[in-house]
């Protein structure tokens, strides 16, 4: 073995081991001829099977090759040296020949101290001409430098950000050009793969050669920016997942990407460690803008759960600034079913952020498409935000009475109908004594209401569990008539069942004023948003003890156990809302979410036999607003972040047929869709492909009903993190990626190819000029010295 390909020293293994390896192409290459691919050809220079083969050669480019013309200059000390011997004429006089025999001992030494400190000027010259020229040590002659068979994997990056625009060109665009030069010189021999990030598991084409470019131009030609998130955990999961399916040993991931930090996490650093192992090379070409002049608008928020007729509708938008000037008097556009009016968005800083509240009111019920609309910037994807909005015509609510009074304003719900039914909306309330009340009756309800209940019993509480886990929202107030160990028994079964925290006992003590939690998505917040003299007139001389889950209490204490486990999730589904004003702080309202619905539990009554609370002004607000946020919802109502899996739920009534839907790209063809059931044994419409945002409509027959076609629209909102521009910090990146140390390029805008993967070296060649001049300075004061 000559070595020109095998960096192993030495001759190769013996010959034994040489014929086995041989037989073991043979049959490779026999399983690719039945492919009908091209045979492996012959290693070149004689390279070793085993170290040889792919390996990159080690070469030295320079990103501004024309620069080293000025390497001529490195001539100019030599000339210049030259033509100071050529002014001086030696002319012999009398003294001089008693000075020659002194100079002849110094002569050499003095030459010799000349000819160093032209070598220092000249190797100057040559240091400085190089740094300059930029030269990159470790480069690819060409994208792909491997010398036998590789198995390319090309990631093109089609994410919300890379449809960011600077002179009329996309980063999305400067991608498909860099492709293009890739494509260029991608050899017949080598095995091609390109995903896609919005359809990692699709690849465009798997494990071909380059033979005809026509399937490939065609599959590239369809391809445009989506509006999702870029999540390269799973995009580099589903690289891996190709790479492990090759039988070639040479192979090499190249990333072509705007590297920007929505979507990068430490989890790749596994795929990375896997990588480093199998000898995977990766390469990751950058192909971002340099300057962030961007505003976006994020997901439209709805306060509150349940829209009905003539009632306001709160909405609330992120508006992020990203651009160098502030924003101010800005104008976005509110279209309503088609009708528009303008809107002021918030004054914001550079680089700040800030919310838009909106306020609409429906007059009829059914579906309505809300859109905002901001003016055209360099990312036009996030400037569009749309949102399906269902409105009801009534909201159904039980009130079961476990004390009814003949006398007004004495029963346990008495105080709740009044605010419930209180400025003529469209609000069906139905009062029940609970000796009336079968769970039944609550089935088709938005919400149920226990105030005072002894004891729901075990038929009960398993009906009211199956209806909360289907949607139902459920708010329950304590009373004399509240057997604690009951309700633990049946309500809470050790944090397993529908009640957020143990009833332990009846508490006399007289506790004045409420401390509202500051938390996300509230049915408090409202209350939160007054001032603390309201809050501090709620009062009770009595209330009911209660003792959170072990999970949440320990997260209170800060003592939670690291990781996702059962306890985070438990955590999650349980809040305190509002706590009493006491060196204690015991909660005074506790919310759970089970299954699609919600639980509220209260630790006073809903009347006057324990607080006060019920005769003041707050005690509506809060009545009000805590059954709106914790009503029956619609499950697509906060929409679908695109990229998601669209899966919407129908009535148990449904027998949906022939399903499809019609994508923001089309306009009346329909995509088949799914029909699956859920947990609950529902009908579920499925469909996968939401790589737009925008509206889809999706249509059915309902065997149910003859085949009558039905119709519901969906909003599919852009990922609002990826219009998030600023770059993952290269040391962050190359830390998680730092088992297979990969070379990052960029892509030079104004250029059709780009440089081969290297390690830049003109900063090292600029400090080592510095040293030199420095180092030239003193030799040449110390040469010119009086001697």
């Amino acid at each position: 073995m000559d070595g020109r390909g095998c960096t192993r020293r030495g001759p190769c293994p013996q010959p034994v081991i040489a014929r086995v390896r041989q037989d073991a192409r043979v049959q490779q290459d026999e399983r690719v001829r039945q492919r009908g691919t091209p045979p492996t050809p012959p290693y070149e220079g004689g390279a070793c099977p085993e170290h040889g083969p792919g390996r990159r050669r080690a070469l030295m480019l320079f990103a501004n090759p024309l620069l080293l013309a000025g390497l001529a200059l490195a001539g100019v000390p030599i000339i210049i040296h030259l033509l100071n011997r050529r002014r001086f004429v030696a002319i012999d006089w009398a003294p001089m020949h008693h000075l020659q025999m002194t100079l002849k001992t110094n002569r050499r030494r003095m030459r010799l101290e000349q000819l160093l400190l032209l070598l220092i000027r000249t190797l100057l010259v040559v240091l400085l001409i190089l740094a300059v020229s930029r030269p990159i040590a470790g480069a690819a002659a060409g994208w792909f430098a491997g010398r036998g068979r590789i198995a390319q994997i090309i990631i093109l990056d089609d994410s919300l950000s890379m449809g960011y625009e600077v002179s009329g060109t996309t980063a999305f665009g400067a991608a498909r050009r860099a492709l293009d030069a890739l494509l260029e010189e991608v050899r017949p021999h080598d095995e091609l793969t390109i995903l896609t990030t919005s359809r990692a598991t699709q690849p465009l084409v798997r494990q071909v050669h380059l033979t005809e470019r026509g399937d490939l131009d065609a599959a590239l030609a369809g391809l445009d920016v989506a509006d999702d998130l870029s999540h390269w955990p799973s995009v580099l999961e589903a690289a891996d997942a190709h790479l492990q399916s090759t039988d070639l040993k040479d192979r090499h991931v190249l990333l072509i990407t705007d590297l920007r930090r929505a979507g990068w996490t430490g989890a790749v650093s596994t795929i990375a460690a896997r990588w480093a192992e199998a000898d995977v090379s990766c390469t990751i070409v950058n192909v971002a803008a340099s300057d962030h002049d961007n505003v976006a608008l994020g997901p439209i928020r709805r306060e509150s759960a349940v829209a009905l007729v003539s009632a306001p509708q709160r909405l609330s938008l992120a508006v992020r600034n990203d651009r160098p000037a502030p924003l101010e008097g800005a104008t976005a556009t509110l279209i309503v079913d088609g009708e528009k009016r303008s809107i002021a968005l918030p004054d914001l800083a550079p680089q700040r952020h800030g919310t838009l509240h909106l306020t609409h009111t429906f007059r009829k019920a059914g579906e309505h498409i809300i859109r905002v609309v901001l003016p055209d910037d360099a990312l036009a994807a996030d400037n569009v935000q749309h949102a399906v909005v269902r409105v009801r015509s009534r909201l159904d609510i039980v009130l079961v009475d476990g004390a009814p009074s003949p006398m007004p304003f004495e029963g346990a719900t008495d105080f709740l109908e009044l605010a419930f039914t209180a400025g003529g909306q469209p609000w069906h309330v139905r009062h029940v004594p609970f000796n009336e009340w079968a769970p039944a009756q609550s089935a088709g309800a938005d919400l149920t209401v226990l105030a005072n209940v002894s004891e729901p019993g075990e038929s009960a509480a398993a009906a009211l569990e199956k209806h909360v886990e289907r949607g139902m929202g459920l708010m329950i107030f304590m009373g004399d008539q509240v057997d604690p160990a009951r309700y633990a028994a049946q309500l809470y079964r050790d944090a397993a069942g529908l009640l957020p925290a143990r009833p332990e006992s009846l508490h006399d003590e007289a506790i004045e004023g409420w401390q509202v939690e500051p938390l996300t998505g509230s049915p408090l917040q409202r209350l939160a948003d007054l001032t603390s003299e309201p809050l501090s007139r709620i009062g009770a001389h009595r209330h009911m003890k209660i003792a959170l889950p072990p999970e949440t209490a320990a997260a209170e204490r800060g003592a939670a156990p690291p990781g996702p486990t059962e306890a985070d999730a438990a955590r999650d589904r349980t809040r305190v809302l509002a706590r009493w004003n006491h060196e204690a702080a015991m909660p005074a309202v506790v919310e759970r979410r089970f299954g699609r619905g919600r639980v509220l539990l209260w630790t006073i009554t809903a009347d006057r036999k324990w607080s006060s609370w019920p005769l003041a002004p707050t005690f509506v607000l809060a009545m009000r607003e805590t059954a709106m946020h914790v009503a029956r919802r619609s499950a697509d109502a906060e929409g679908i972040r695109a990229g998601g899996a669209m899966r919407v739920a129908l009535p148990e009534a449904h027998a949906p047929v022939d399903a499809g839907v019609v994508t923001p790209d089309d306009e009346e063809a329909p995509r088949a869709a799914r029909v699956e059931a859920d947990e609950l044994e529902r009908p579920v419409i499925a469909f996968d492909q939401t790589r737009r945002a925008g509206i889809y409509e999706i249509r059915w027959n309902d065997a149910a009903s003859g085949g009558a076609p039905h119709t519901r629209q969906v909003a599919v909102r852009p990922a609002f993190a990826e219009s998030e521009l600023d770059p993952v910090a290269e040391d962050v990146l190359r830390g998680w990626l730092a088992p297979i140390e990969p070379a990052i390029v960029r892509y030079g805008e104004d250029r059709a190819d780009a440089q081969g993967a290297g390690r830049e070296l003109w900063r090292h060649l600029a400090w080592l000029v510095l040293a030199m001049v420095m180092i030239e300075t003193a030799f040449a004061v110390w040469v010119g010295r009086h001697r």
